[in-house]
């Protein structure tokens, strides 16, 4: 959207409680958006079954082509759409699993040891080994095995010792 748009969108969507879809039409649905839908929303407001994420990545591809087909889409800004859509269609319900299993695991292993210090962070995973995410968080190795580099994870980690133990989980993001 350009800033006339965002500013129209925001003055309506403020004052006549308005949706985007009762604002703007489907060519406004670009790229940007099925991957903020599919990659952000889905994961942290939805939080959905396995089941519910493929279902989604299949809709949203099909959604994808449609736009396409009817015109509201060109053919650069498909292309990029349908090519997210098919990886974070694999991803969608690998990073609900994951996430799941984080969660088990802090609630197993939970940190009763006296630690050095503590973080609440986004981590990027730049490097994944057996048992360890970004090089010194310790996770079982079913976790880290499921992991992808280049997603995104919120944790609370403590420093015990040369490896960072998980404190507490938030959603995992492709």
């Amino acid at each position: 959207m350009n800033r006339a748009e965002t500013e129209r969108y925001e003055k309506l969507e403020a004052s006549k409680d308005k949706q985007f879809w009762d604002i703007f039409g489907p060519e406004h649905l670009g790229s940007s958006e099925i991957y903020d839908f599919l990659a952000d929303f889905m994961v942290r407001k939805v939080a959905g079954s396995r089941t519910l994420m493929e279902t989604t990545g299949r809709v949203m591809y099909k959604l994808v082509k449609w736009l396409h087909e009817k015109g509201y889409t060109p053919d650069k800004e498909y292309e990029e759409a349908a090519e997210n859509v098919k990886e974070l269609k694999t991803d969608l319900p690998l990073v609900g699993e994951v996430t799941d299993l984080i969660y088990d695991y802090v609630e197993r292993h939970p940190v009763e040891i006296q630690y050095t210090s503590d973080l609440d962070v986004y981590f990027e995973i730049v490097k994944i080994e057996p048992g360890k995410l970004v090089g010194s968080v310790v996770v079982s190795e079913e976790i880290s095995s499921k992991c992808k580099v280049g997603w995104t994870v919120f944790l609370g980690v403590a420093k015990t010792g040369k490896v960072w133990r998980i404190l507490e989980s938030g959603n995992m993001y492709p």
